[in-house]
This record gives structure tokens, sequence and C-alpha cells, in this order.
């Protein structure tokens, strides 16, 4: 997917072409200006076309959440950030510890410093999915009388969890990042969907037998996508 970045006022516009897409777009996340745009257009196009919506794009930029990387804060259920200044950019995942190591004289709140912590993030929030969430989902399936077949882990942007009409559940890790009630709202739902493939009547009533505060659970989990999305690749 080829691409061209521009300099201006807004930040760096990054135009990408493809060639299956047939209109021009502009989408602000995470502080970053993106056009996508059909492949014959000129790159220079769509850098215009983000001006033209510079109004749109700062109030974009103004209300998107920042995030600071601080040492000692806590992510997940269980692990824990500890910077160290020294040595090559690098986070691993030690025991209990997500440790970002940051060369001397680098600010941490920098990008490529914060994109190197969301790897290691990344990869906590699949272990403790892993080692959380598959005896809560087997809980709560056999306290329902529901049955599923394959359960699987993997980070997603744009839901919570899925079930296939094969009653394959797939949960995304980021979620190890919302309150345990919200959890066990999105295991509900996609366990729900092993009986009821639609979001029909008989679909809500059973999710509400199961989670009866489940709309509280949509809203919170609706703010928490937002403050998370500068997390999430």
């Amino acid at each position: 997917m080829p691409i061209k970045k521009f300099d201006s006022d807004l930040g760096v516009i990054k135009v990408s072409k493809r060639r299956n897409v047939k209109r021009i777009s502009l989408t602000v996340a995470s502080g970053s200006i993106k056009v996508t745009q059909p492949f014959w257009l000129p790159y220079f196009h769509g850098y215009r076309f983000a001006l033209s919506n510079r109004v749109w794009i700062s109030q974009q930029l103004q209300s998107s959440f920042v995030f600071s990387l601080q040492d000692g804060q806590q992510y997940g259920k269980r692990h824990v950030l500890q910077i160290t200044q020294g040595g090559n950019l690098a986070c691993r995942i030690i025991s209990n510890k997500i440790r970002l190591s940051v060369p001397e004289g680098v600010d941490i709140n920098t990008q490529p410093v914060f994109d190197c912590f969301k790897k290691g993030l990344k990869r906590a929030l699949k272990k403790e999915a892993t080692d959380f969430l598959p005896e809560r989902v087997a809980i709560i399936a056999n306290k329902y009388n529901l049955t599923y077949k394959k359960l699987a882990f993997k980070a997603m942007r744009s839901r919570w969890g899925s079930c296939n009409s094969k009653q394959n559940i797939s949960i995304n890790t980021y979620l190890m990042l919302a309150s345990w009630d919200a959890i066990d709202y999105v295991i509900a739902h996609e366990l729900a969907h092993t009986k009821y493939m639609h979001h029909k009547a008989d679909f809500w009533d059973l999710l509400r037998l199961i989670v009866p505060d489940y709309k509280n659970c949509q809203t919170n989990l609706k703010q928490l996508q937002k403050q998370i999305s500068p997390l999430q690749f």
C-alpha cells in the first residue's frame, strides 16, 4: 500500500492509495491523520482534501485521548509498567512486569517509545486472557447450559468478541483492560450466540438472564473503547 507523508500545521498527513477503494476518506486516530484514496488519484489531492477539512481534524485531535506512560502504572489485571533508562529501546514481559527500556536521554513520551510499549502490552494482555478467561467462560457456560467448541484470544480493534456458526468463540485480548463485570458481559454475549445467532428478542432475553445490567456494561465498554484506542494497533 503506497503511502506519502505531508507536513502541515495540523501535523503529519499520511496519504495512502488502494486499488480497491472508490472514494476518498479521512480518519483521525491516536493523533494520526490518515487519508485513503483511489489508486489513480495523485497524492497531493489527498493532502488538499485533508486541509479542506481542517476544522473537523482540529476537533478530532483536541478530543482524542492522550496517553502518558508512567512507571508503576497497572495495565490489565496484574501487569505493572516498569520503566528503566539506559540500553536499547525494548519492551519485555517478565513475570507480572512490562519492562520498558528507554535509551538514555530519550523522552519517554515519544511515538517510537510508545509503539514499543504497545507491542509489549499486546503480549501481556494475550497472556492474561489465556490465563484468566478459559475458566471464566467455562463457569458461565456450565451455569446456563451453553456449549461452545473452540475458544481463542486475539487482539481486535472493532469488536470485543465474536462467535461463528460453528460455536467457536474469539475474545479480544484488550478486554483485559475492562472491569470484570464488562468482561463477563462480553463472555455472556458470545455464549448467547451459541444458541441464538442473531440479536432478536430471544437473544436479549437470554443475555438479560445472565447479565441483568448488560446495558450499563455496553455503555462502559463504549467509553473504554475511546480511552484505549491509542493503545491498539
